[in-house]
């Protein structure tokens, strides 16, 4: 019993040191509560029997820190955990039985158990895994509890930003883009009434090594590692050869009969139409897993059911590049995926393993998904040959964006496209914008500026610009111009300069996009016009962004000087600009020209 006992004991330690709050010795009953009826249920598979085991080592582990006077001091009395610990042990061996409560992992180890797979057996377990990746989503998700491939981002509202969708012309030639599906063509080519496979279904070593060529896989062949050569003794070592069969099969390019590997009609199909097939064989790639499909049971580092769960966030990962619609960092949603994973599972290896383990995954995923065209990646850290390349980003394709939005449709999230305000004057769509959440805002300005073309829309932002009253839209509608094209829209902004309202902002449009220097900010010849320079440089800058620009004017004494005109500017601003400058200018002789200029202009309008 005492054995039996202290093997328990890590289990409850290892909750409250990494799920919990980490105080060993601080124990209260909704400690108890959640670590029996939450955590265990959804992690732990044991036996009912086992539970009493558990219970007797947490009452002997209380005792033992009450008995050595290590209990904390905040930790409820014993008396009141013993109490809480017997209570609860109804609740808790009905909880370990209730399958609506078990994490993902504890659900395929009870379906490999229903299903007379002998989870010790490593080779079992994989092919029990391999079968389940097989079934269809809606099928997995029959087979588990509701709600559990649910994510934190999944939880959140399910109505995404607008995107800008690609016209039909531009998403079909970005699908005939797509490197897979050149490869499947040529897979079919190849193996066409039938190649021979070895007893274990493989492809002959022949021909792997004609197929690594013909689809560019970038498998290595007899690798050799500085004086050792690792011979490759089955098609099976060459991972992106076995990765493009295996999805080959699920997309019904190519079918297993009679020991052969044939191509389907689908497959030949290939030839002639490449792109009538692309949703097929996208979905393929979704319902075999994106980091299934690629994964080696054979190595050190198999965790079928972690990649299991990473499949399940992969449309979620592609939320980001989607909705953000220009190149997007792979590092966070490495971070969102790794952060996941170590949420539902606890691991022998400290975090930063798992983690470096994790990005592996996530970088496969999205070599996957840059193979079929949902995303370019960009920006990769160099590898060498052989090794997966990390980093970088990945922007989504014309077809990507159309594709990842009907998987997003499909999979219940609403997915609005951009375009509902193009057909209004510029005018109008800077006011009625300003009510929209940036992502909004944002998507709808470009859908707005690509139905014009850069021309016609840069003179209506133009034309706006001289109407909008607020200097708030005004800045916003020139930056709008900066996106649209700088060199077109240049020339149209320095005319700007000779509207009074609006010249301080054009001055600083030109200066950010190296047009003119920053020197050129101040013109002593139109004082007036660097105090909207000054309010935008506070505005975008803060304080140091204010004194920098300030500062061009030159020495002190000419910055006092300026202090003396600038309180007749007719800017709303000149208050603001003032009054920021008397609070944060370093130098005395500055501040106090300053608070003179206030006075003034504060006089001047009480007279008014």
């Amino acid at each position: 019993m005492i054995d039996e006992v202290t093997a328990e004991v890590g289990i409850f330690l290892d909750w409250k040191w990494g799920y919990a709050d980490g105080r060993l010795a601080s124990w209260a009953v909704v400690d108890i509560e959640e670590f029996l009826l939450e955590w265990c249920p959804r992690k732990l598979s044991v036996t009912p029997e086992r539970c009493d085991f558990i219970l007797e080592a947490l009452r002997q582990w209380l005792r033992y820190l009450d008995a050595v006077s290590l209990l904390a001091a905040d930790a409820g009395p014993v008396v009141g955990l013993m109490n809480a610990i017997e209570a609860l042990r109804g609740d808790f061996i009905a909880a370990m039985s209730d399958r609506s409560k078990f994490g993902l992992a504890k659900s395929l180890f009870s379906l490999a158990v229903d299903d007379d797979v002998d989870v010790s057996d490593p080779e079992q377990f994989q092919e029990f895994i391999d079968r389940f990746n097989q079934l269809s989503v809606d099928d997995r998700h029959r087979l588990l509890p509701d709600g559990i491939f649910e994510t934190e981002h999944s939880q959140l509202d399910r109505t995404l930003p607008p995107v800008i969708l690609p016209s039909d012309d531009e998403a079909a030639q970005s699908a005939a883009t797509a490197p897979i599906l050149l490869k499947f063509r040529d897979l079919a080519a190849f193996v066409g009434t039938g190649r021979k496979l070895t007893q274990k279904g493989h492809l002959t070593l022949v021909d792997a090594h004609v197929l690594v060529d013909i689809l560019a896989t970038g498998d290595l062949i007899d690798q050799r590692i500085g004086e050792r050569t690792f011979r490759t003794t089955s098609s099976d070592d060459l991972p992106v050869l076995r990765m493009i069969v295996a999805w080959a099969k699920k997309a019904g390019i190519v079918r297993v009969l009679h020991g052969k590997l044939v191509a389907t009609k689908r497959g030949l199909g290939l030839r002639d139409d490449l792109v009538g097939q692309y949703d097929h064989v996208v979905d393929a790639l979704f319902s075999i897993g994106p980091v299934s499909v690629q994964s080696d049971p054979r190595q050190w580092r198999a965790w079928p059911e972690v990649w299991a769960f990473l499949d399940s966030l992969s449309l979620d990962l592609l939320i980001a590049p989607y909705v953000t619609m220009e190149p997007y960092p792979i590092q966070p949603l490495v971070d969102f995926a790794a952060a996941e994973v170590l949420e539902e599972w606890s691991f022998a290896a400290d975090d930063d393993t798992i983690r470096y383990s994790i990005a592996a995954d996530v970088v496969d995923m999205f070599d996957a998904f840059a193979l079929c065209g949902l995303v370019v990646r960009e920006d990769v850290e160099s590898h060498k040959p052989g090794r997966r390349g990390f980093g970088g980003s990945v922007t989504m394709t014309p077809i990507g964006t159309v594709t990842t939005r009907r998987l997003l449709s499909e999979a219940g999230y609403e997915v609005p496209v951009a375009g509902q305000f193009a057909g209004l004057s510029a005018l109008e769509l800077f006011e009625r914008l300003d009510s929209e959440e940036f992502e909004v805002a944002r998507a709808e300005t470009v859908a707005w500026y690509k139905a014009r073309g850069a021309l016609v829309a840069i003179d209506e932002i133009l034309e706006a610009i001289t109407e909008l009253k607020d200097p708030a839209l005004q800045g916003v509608a020139l930056a709008v111009l900066g996106e649209i094209d700088v060199k077109l829209a240049a020339p149209r902004v320095f005319e700007l300069l000779a509207r009074p309202t609006i010249a301080g902002f054009a001055t600083c449009w030109l200066a950010d996009h190296g047009i003119i220097t920053e020197d050129e900010l101040y013109n002593p010849s139109t004082p007036f016009v660097f105090v909207d320079v000054l309010a935008h440089r506070m505005i975008t800058g803060g304080p140091e962004g204010l004194l920098s620009t300030i500062a061009v004017v030159g020495v002190e004494q000419r910055q006092s000087e300026l202090m003396e005109v600038l309180w007749r500017a007719p800017s709303p601003v000149t208050e603001l600009v003032l009054a920021a400058i008397d609070k944060v200018h370093p130098s005395k002789i500055v501040r106090k020209s300053a608070r003179k200029a206030l006075f003034k202009l504060r006089g001047s309008s009480h007279r008014e």
